[in-house]
């Protein structure tokens, strides 16, 4: 059996990265509406990705647009957050994993030059210290 003449496809691109066709899903992921902790800080790695990349995985997308969302998302984490730690949801209680998910999310943009208050830090990295030590 052959191919079947005017039936059927193929599509081919090539590119010189294989970040070619990744720009739709990180724009949806900054235009994603929920804001629990993990999406929270998951738009905030997004954006931290695509000013890493130069303009390849969000083309169109501003770079001071993606550092002003950095900024305002990381000022946003307040409201997780509890003395010693984070949750979830707002007025949840404080979470293990929630906290150290932040606290990985905070030292990505520190690495990356943003400023990461102590009060959200400190507090956390001590929290989670005594969290695992049981």
């Amino acid at each position: 059996m052959g191919a079947v003449p005017g039936q059927g496809g193929l599509d081919v691109r090539v590119a010189a990265t294989s970040l070619v066709g990744v720009s739709g899903s990180v724009e949806e992921l900054l235009a994603y509406p929920w804001s629990c902790l993990e999406q929270t800080g998951s738009r905030i790695r997004a954006r931290l990705a695509a000013l890493a990349s130069g303009d390849r995985i969000a083309p169109g997308v501003e770079a001071e647009a993606l550092r002003r969302g950095v900024t305002d998302e990381l000022g946003g984490l307040v409201r997780f957050r509890s003395y010693e730690g984070y949750a979830y949801w707002p007025g949840q209680e404080v979470d293990g994993v929630a906290t150290a998910y932040a606290l990985d999310v905070l030292r990505e943009a520190r690495d990356a030059g943003f400023a990461v208050d102590g009060r959200a830090w400190d507090p956390a990295v001590e929290g989670t210290r005594r969290w695992v030590l049981g």
